[in-house]
């Protein structure tokens, strides 16, 4: 778990932010989501049943980046230390693994994201100057040369994705507003580049690194950012819908990163005790939205149940469901309500070892793992709240 945290906040502190979208000044929100701060739910108010499954032995070093989930596959990729990406089934079993680290055609040197392309069936890695296709079963298929840094992708077709990047620059788009474009679409056969939303960079300095701050579900692509307390809707139409993120009256005012390293702002003391900040971990199915925000230098979650409106947030909770863990930290979500998150083995042992209760599922679960396994996938079944 420390490995968890220490990599999640020097991601944090080193991210700079483009501006936010705030209520005050957008009148074209479709939605608020009304966020509770320092909250601590029962885990049984949102959830029914837990279990715990142990990943493949394959994947023993390293660190989960992003989860991919797909019809037919779990895809875990490792951006900066295994630098490797691995395809599973439904039952977490291991299907095949990309692991091209290297100076080839066929190779990378830098991994900045994954997309599963749905209609070539493709996993494809971006790097900073290529996006290489791979298939399900780890074999190279190609390679194309990007026409600028993007720092996320989603497909929406078979060779047209929205991107993310802060390298555009004016002139490189067809817009005369393309020194301030934060998604666009990009035609990987004709190399065509189209404006889709606009933010207001105002004296913000940026950055490429944000690694789940586009999401798609079916034919919609969610797009935000981090400080952002805007998250936006492309669906397929090409219409844009707009849910703003009210994180309990404290998000933080963009005018205090204007110009400066926000991490000089965010790590005063007064700024961690009256403002919030968004953080972006985009899930979504047909039942929930699921997003995550930074409080004291903490990251929280809430989920959305999409049916009823109502919000769950936080980060410790009260376990009175298997007397196991007492925090939630949402990784990837499937379409059956199945909310994971990923466990390091050592921290679970050190859980299990200093916890009052000796046998409880997830003890029981711990002692007969192997002492070289890796990693530990926890698996939490969504309820109606």
């Amino acid at each position: 778990m420390k490995l968890f945290l220490i990599k999640i906040f020097k991601i944090s502190i080193t991210l700079l932010s483009i501006v936010s979208c705030h209520q005050g000044n957008d009148t074209n929100i479709n939605q608020i989501i009304s966020v509770k701060l320092e909250q601590t739910p029962l885990l049984s108010s949102f959830v029914d049943r837990v279990e715990y499954i142990k990943l493949p032995k394959e994947i023993r070093y390293g660190f989960i980046d992003r989860v991919l989930v797909t019809k037919d596959y779990f895809i875990l990729a490792d951006y900066e230390m295994a630098m490797k990406v691995y395809i599973l089934n439904k039952n977490f079993e291991m299907v095949s693994i990309i692991d091209g680290y290297g100076e080839g055609p066929d190779e990378y040197l830098w991994l900045e994201a994954v997309n599963y392309n749905e209609q070539r069936k493709t996993i494809e890695l971006l790097t900073n100057k290529d996006l290489i296709r791979y298939s399900a079963d780890g074999e190279f298929v190609a390679s194309i040369r990007l026409p600028l840094i993007l720092g996320n992708l989603v497909s929406i077709s078979e060779n047209e994705y929205l991107v993310y990047s802060r390298d555009v620059r004016k002139g490189m788009v067809n817009s005369d507003f393309s020194n301030s474009v934060f998604i666009l679409k990009w035609n990987s056969e004709n190399g065509q580049l189209k404006p889709v939303i606009n933010d207001h960079k105002k004296n913000v300095i940026g950055s490429t690194k944000d690694r789940h701050n586009m999401f798609r579900y079916k034919t919609d692509v969610y797009a935000t950012h981090i400080y952002m307390d805007t998250v936006f809707k492309v669906d397929e139409h090409g219409d844009i819908h707009k849910t703003y993120v009210d994180l309990d009256g404290q998000n933080l005012p963009m005018e205090l990163i204007y110009g400066v390293q926000p991490s000089s702002v965010l790590n005063k003391e007064e700024i961690q005790e009256k403002y919030a900040v968004h953080y972006p971990g985009l899930m979504v199915n047909d039942d929930f939205f699921i997003d995550k925000f930074a409080k004291y230098n903490r990251i929280n979650f809430f989920i959305q149940n999409k049916r009823t409106s109502n919000v769950i947030s936080g980060r410790e909770i009260l376990n009175d469901l298997d007397s196991g863990l007492n925090y939630l930290n949402p990784w990837f979500l499937d379409q059956e309500d199945n909310l994971y998150t990923i466990h390091q083995y050592e921290h679970l042992k050190e859980f299990v070892e200093d916890g009052m209760e000796s046998e409880t599922e997830l003890s029981n679960f711990v002692k007969k793992l192997d002492p070289q396994t890796g990693f530990v996938i926890g698996k939490y079944h969504l309820k109606q709240f």
